[in-house]
């Protein structure tokens, strides 16, 4: 009786701890800037507690991560402000301080109309402006931003997601990006003889595989998504579906 006693209250330690150490994160996609200045960017929101248990409760949005794709640039941010739907997400700097800001609104409604529904948004959209220039602490002019999410998931406080710990998730992370390049140069040899992917892909799922962000992608028990399910990689970043 005591060991079955001993053996159930380290079963709850390990869960409570688990549970502890695990953060609800939302990956959003947009853009930031106009016309010839428009990058592409992501950003990783998380929040200090279940927040997918509370649908529509902004109070505890923490910390963010601005990722520009062009420049492969993560600029860590943190939440200074928040009023309802609106938060303030601020550049934190190597030596702690603080720079630009990103103000974001949770609209209840898509300003592209990706969303064919009459009911108000929840957290599915997130319009703003870019004040300041990321990470050097100058100033610019406001930038407009646009973030819609692309998924959620449960990640762990070192960066580790899917039964991958923090480090292990990077490696993929990169294998993946090196996968994108050489797809956007037509390189078939790379493919092949890096990935083992061969499959000839029509333009349409090119672009789709081409145009995604390859930081903070989605995954599961099947493995790591990139284009929207187009290709699938497994925990060595090796192509499952070639």
């Amino acid at each position: 009786m005591r060991n079955f006693v001993l053996v159930a209250l380290l079963m709850v330690t390990w869960t409570v701890a688990a549970h502890a150490a695990s953060i609800w994160l939302s990956d959003y996609h947009g853009t930031i800037g106009e016309g010839e200045d428009t990058q592409v960017i992501s950003l990783s929101m998380s929040k200090d507690d279940g927040g997918y248990e509370q649908d529509c409760d902004f109070s505890n949005i923490s910390k963010a991560n601005l990722y520009y794709k062009e420049t492969a640039e993560l600029v860590p941010m943190t939440v200074t402000e928040r009023d309802g739907r609106k938060a303030v997400f601020a550049t934190v700097l190597q030596d702690g301080a603080l720079s630009g800001r990103l103000e974001v609104e949770f609209v209840e409604k898509d300003p592209k109309n990706s969303y064919k529904t009459e009911e108000p948004l929840c957290e599915d959209v997130m319009v703003g402006t870019w004040h300041g220039s990321p990470g050097k602490g100058g100033v610019s002019p406001p930038q407009p931003v646009y973030l819609r999410v692309a998924h959620s998931l449960t990640v762990q406080e070192d960066g580790g997601r899917c039964h991958m710990s923090g480090e292990e998730y990077a490696k993929v992370e990169q294998r993946i990006k090196d996968f994108q390049k050489a797809m956007a140069a037509g390189d078939a040899e790379t493919l092949q003889k890096d990935f083992g992917y061969a499959k000839e892909l029509s333009d349409e799922y090119r672009q789709l595989v081409i145009n995604d962000i390859p930081h903070s992608l989605f995954c599961n028990n099947d493995g790591v998504m990139l284009g929207s399910g187009v290709v699938w990689f497994d925990t060595e970043g090796n192509v499952i579906n070639p």
